[in-house]
Parts: C-alpha cells; structure tokens; sequence
C-alpha cells in the first residue's frame, strides 16, 4: 500500500486537473581522505518534466538529463525487483566532479542509492501538491555508451540477503578488515605513492614511500587515485611485487606517470597476520584452531 498526504488525497479527490512526473533524487558514496577514511553521501536530484522543481526544500533538475525508467509493480512478500533506468545527459551534468555518464563509466555510480517518487503538480502554479514513492533501491550496475547511461537498480530488500547465523564457527576471521569491531586505523597504516611510467590498467609501478614496504604487504588491500584523470577511482590491490601493484581488477584508463595515489594494506583474516601485521590479536574474531571438515577425532 501507498501511503499519501491527506493534502494530496483531498486534491486528487476533488479535482481533476494536475500534471505528473517523476521525482529522483540519486545519492552518491563519496569518500574523504583529508583526516582518514571518511564516508558521505552526496545527493543529485533530477525530475522528469521540462522545467526546474522546488520541493521539500531541495532543487529537482528538469533541464539536462532526460530519464526514462520501467514500470514499476506492487507485489506481497520479500520478493527483491529491480528497476532498469536510462538516462541520457550532456557534459554539463555533473557527477562528483564529472559529467554523469562518465561517473556512471567509473564506478561513482556503484551502489548509489535510488529513489524514484511520483510528483503530482499543480498546472496553475506549478507547485508540487504531493508525491508517492515508487521505488527506493540501490545502484547495482551501470553500462555506459557515450552518451547514455543504462542502470539497474535493486531493491532495498536485497539487504536481507545475508547469512544466518551472522557469527559462525569458523578460522578466519568475521571481522572486516578496519570496520567498528575490527578496531584497525586505516589512516595509521595507509601510506602515499606516484604512479610511475609505463602503467597498465592492471599493472601500477609505484615510488615514493608506499614503495618502501615488503613484497606482499599489499595484498588484499585497496588503492585510491587522489589526482589525474583517476582521481577519486579505487581498486581492490591483488598483489605487490618489486614495487609494482596488480590490481584485482581493470581501470577505466591507465593511470599517468606523476599520478597521486594512496593504497592501504589488506587482510587474509589469519591470526599470525592480525598479530604480526597489525598487532590486533585481542580484536580477533575467529576460532583458527577449529579441525578440518574432513579429519577425524
């Protein structure tokens, strides 16, 4: 069921003119590094009609970005939908420093959060009467062309698809790696670099002091461009050797020599590495010394 304001259902009960278009507001991860790791949302707002929207205090784009999604259904149940969206917008739609089908082409886009709600308008003023959600849902892809980009958005009920119980009897550790629980400073331990020539989109060469560590040290961990054309990209670090990181997975474009990265060191969720590494035994949350499915005692 819908719920509306009772000022909306008298309208609509009581006449027979308004206007209707779709409201979305897009909210995006934005990560900081200026005093450590930290995690906000920055959020875009767009509509579907012709001209700008004021509404609940925030500004609706009607102008720039043209979006078109599927229809939507009402069902009973946990059942996940999903939602495809296609929005088609020039370079002066910006997206965390960018035009948007390019955020959308570098990940600034993954796992966005999507609300899309029915705004019903009054025709002799144009003020928004009230709205209706439609769908509320998080970004799980993104394709791109050069000018359009096509979205799949999931439901919020995705969110129950998690394991149960969520503490398990098993040797690697529950924790993620710098997480409440796990208690590690990420800040503590990241360290900056420069890209160096002849990068891939797989392989960084690496100098400065991120260079200065243990082959290996790496693994598992993350990097963020924080300058370039890659600036604000990040990427999952598969391994370290002779001063070059390979990453777990492609980058847009490959990074130019000079490029300022920070990377942060990973976790194989073993106890010698929670002692050795990061000194974390007491934050430990494992049982490492639990027999092999297969032996016998």
């Amino acid at each position: 069921m819908k719920n509306i304001s009772s000022h909306l259902k008298q309208h609509l009960q009581n006449k027979n003119e308004f206007v209707v278009v779709d409201l979305y507001t897009i909210s995006v991860v934005q990560s900081s590094w200026s005093t450590g790791l930290v995690i906000t949302y920055q959020n875009y707002y767009y509509n579907s009609g012709g001209y700008d929207l004021t509404y609940d205090g925030k500004v609706f784009q009607g102008t720039g970005a043209h979006i078109k999604r599927d229809r939507t259904r009402l069902t009973m149940g946990t059942e996940v939908d999903t939602l495809g969206v296609e929005i088609m917008a020039g370079a002066d739609i910006i997206i965390g420093g960018l035009p948007l089908v390019v955020a959308a082409q570098r990940g600034f886009l993954d796992g966005a959060h999507f609300i899309v709600d029915k705004a019903f308008i009054d025709p002799d003023d144009k003020t928004v009467i009230g709205h209706v959600n439609m769908f509320t849902g998080r970004v799980s892809n993104a394709e791109t062309t050069r000018s359009r980009a096509e979205l799949t958005v999931t439901s919020d009920l995705e969110l129950l698809n998690i394991s149960m119980p969520r503490t398990l009897y098993q040797p690697a550790c529950q924790n993620d790696l710098y997480d409440s629980v796990c208690g590690v400073n990420r800040s503590v331990y990241a360290k900056t670099g420069t890209a160096g020539s002849s990068a891939t989109t797989l392989d960084v060469p690496i100098s400065g002091e991120a260079s200065t560590v243990a082959e290996g040290y790496w693994n598992l961990g993350g990097v963020i461009f924080i300058s370039g054309i890659l600036k604000g990209i990040a990427r999952t670090v598969k391994k370290n050797i002779s001063g070059i990181i390979t990453l777990a997975n492609p980058l847009p474009s490959a990074p130019s020599a000079g490029d300022q990265l920070i990377i942060y060191p990973g976790c194989d969720k073993t106890v010698d590495t929670c002692q050795n590494k990061f000194g974390n035994l007491d934050q430990f949350r494992a049982q490492p010394f639990v027999p092999k499915p297969e032996v016998a005692i």
